[in-house]
């Protein structure tokens, strides 16, 4: 038995992240720096041993090497990658590098391995109209029940693809989110929209989803992307950034929420909502109640069908036509009042 433990091996590092996301771009790092090995006619271990064995200066150039070569050579089947990706990958690749006793300094790689600058172009958010043609072209009930979640919960379609039914409280339109299935490990609650909870009936009904411990929507991750991919084909929403990447995409639907939330309450009830750690710190998250009721402040706006009452919804209309209707009479009874006043000052 030795008091030390060995180097992890590739797996063990990657598993040392907890979120499924992170493990997979670890995934992609690796492989694409595999890639890079394979054009140095290198292994990893050799590559190792000769960076121990440099200096500094060539350490910090070695990556701006690899680097440009995810820029300018793309792997097969796939498009360049963009300086943004770049800039994540190598922010990996470092780490991995970390663990197996390559140390860069950061002066260093400033100096002698520098970035190109990230262009930051206008971010695509569609509107109701969009995301209603975006569901009206799904097939099946399930798909169009996962993208108007994804458009009024604001929820990732990792996180909302984990969700069971006993997460969901279908009558109060509400989905718990624990910590474990969550990107920044808090849990945190969100709420959906009458007209969500209406494709969400019956996909649960025609499903015939009843455990509580059944996912809602138990299909791949890329069954949903290509449903979204070929629904942005035939409305011709194909436009690119310059890194070759869809401007619209599923994450946007995300967007669209978050939008429509910060319009009818505050960016800050919105950041709640997506999980952003700001907005949890400086909002009671624990008053249910209060969430639930800013929440339905943005429901007309996330209502993608606006020619369709969808029950309380329709319930909010009406009440608030009831308001108007009193309010109305109010200022005709004051007109009339205002009107009497000025007859009986010229008698």
């Amino acid at each position: 038995m030795t008091l030390l433990s060995d180097r992890p091996t590739r797996e063990e590092w990657i598993k040392t992240s907890d979120a499924a996301s992170t493990q997979c771009q670890y995934r992609n790092v690796l492989y694409s720096f595999d890639e890079w090995l394979k054009s140095q006619n290198a292994t990893e271990d050799e590559f190792f041993q000769a960076m121990r064995d440099a200096d500094m200066n060539t350490r910090a150039r070695t990556v701006k090497a690899i680097q440009e070569y995810w820029l300018t050579v793309p792997r097969e089947g796939y498009t360049l990658k963009g300086a943004r990706t770049t800039a994540q990958y190598r922010t990996v690749l470092l780490l991995w590098f970390e663990e197996n006793d390559i140390i860069i300094s950061a002066s260093k790689l400033k100096r002698l391995a520098k970035l190109p600058k990230i262009p930051n172009e206008m971010r695509y958010t569609p509107d109701s109209s969009v995301v209603l043609q975006i569901v009206m072209q799904q097939t099946t009930i399930d798909k169009k029940a996962f993208f108007i979640l994804l458009a009024t919960t604001a929820m990732r379609h990792g996180e909302l693809r984990t969700t069971r039914l006993k997460d969901m409280d279908i009558s109060e339109r509400m989905i718990r989110i624990p910590a474990e299935r969550t990107k920044t490990n808090t849990e945190r609650l969100t709420f959906f929209t009458p007209e969500a909870r209406h494709y969400l009936k019956r996909h649960l009904k025609e499903n015939n989803i009843t455990d509580p411990d059944e996912l809602i929507f138990p299909r791949d991750q890329v069954t949903y992307h290509f449903a979204m991919v070929q629904a942005m084909k035939k409305l011709d929403l194909t436009e690119k950034f310059k890194n070759g990447r869809n401007k619209m995409s599923m994450h946007r639907l995300r967007a669209h929420a978050s939008q429509c939330i910060s319009d009818a309450v505050s960016d800050r009830f919105a950041d709640v909502i997506k999980g952003h750690i700001g907005g949890l710190r400086t909002y009671d998250v624990g008053n249910i109640r209060k969430m639930k009721k800013d929440y339905d402040k943005a429901i007309p706006a996330l209502t993608l069908d606006k020619s369709q009452q969808y029950e309380d919804l329709k319930d909010n209309l009406d009440a608030k036509g009831r308001t108007d209707s009193v309010i109305m009479r109010e200022i005709d009874h004051l007109k009339e009042e205002l009107q009497r006043l000025k007859n009986s000052e010229t008698l």
